[in-house]
């Protein structure tokens, strides 16, 4: 009961710290979240971690998030194997994007994010060698690492996934960041043992 109890409260808190996000995103200036933005993308370029790294998963960001393109830009641009996510109602994978002008050409969902479509054949992330850098989409984020997503669990369920593929087949844990604006940094995240703690969060310092 005790348990079941602590659930449900994790569960509202969680619900409130999102509610609280989002109005926060929505009352960022967009010249504030253009200059924030540009200093949380230099800090990933120039991480040695990101550049020394063969394969990348990334996100497509939403209008809300920080933008992404610059950073898949320069994935593709310096001759790197880019993931971008494909959601359906069960599950996310990412799959291959080849190319400027693919990602131009993707279809986009419902949710107005771009992404190929389910009957056509790319190559998973989980595959070969994985993945040896990922970076996470969230609603907030704590400088340990703790992450707040949307509620549908896609990322922590695949990076779980990502982690078991990586020990079955020997491979180097896949390093896992997050990029916010400051409005989306908080002291503390409730969490529960489902939750994936990131390695690191980029955000304006």
């Amino acid at each position: 009961m005790g348990f079941i109890k602590m659930s449900i409260a994790a569960k509202q808190l969680k619900s409130d710290l999102r509610k609280r996000i989002k109005q926060k995103l929505m009352n960022l200036d967009p010249a504030v979240a253009v200059e924030q933005s540009q200093s949380i993308i230099k800090q990933v370029l120039s991480c040695e971690k990101f550049k020394q790294s063969s394969r990348i998963g990334i996100y497509l960001s939403l209008p809300e998030e920080v933008p992404t393109f610059s950073i898949v830009k320069w994935i593709l641009n310096e001759g790197k194997e880019c993931f971008i996510p494909r959601y359906n109602k069960v599950e996310m994978r990412l799959v291959k994007l080849h190319s400027l002008e693919d990602l131009d050409a993707l279809p986009e969902t419902s949710w107005k994010i771009k992404q190929p479509l389910e009957t056509e054949e790319r190559t998973d992330a989980c595959t070969g060698d994985g993945l040896d850098y990922i970076i996470v989409p969230g609603l907030a984020f704590a400088k340990g690492g703790d992450r707040l997503g949307r509620g549908k669990g896609y990322y922590d369920k695949y990076l779980e996934e990502l982690q078991r593929f990586n020990c079955e087949r020997n491979l180097r844990p896949t390093y896992a960041v997050g990029l916010a604006f400051i409005e989306q940094m908080v002291d503390e995240i409730p969490t529960s043992e489902h939750d994936f703690k990131l390695n690191k969060v980029f955000y304006p310092i």
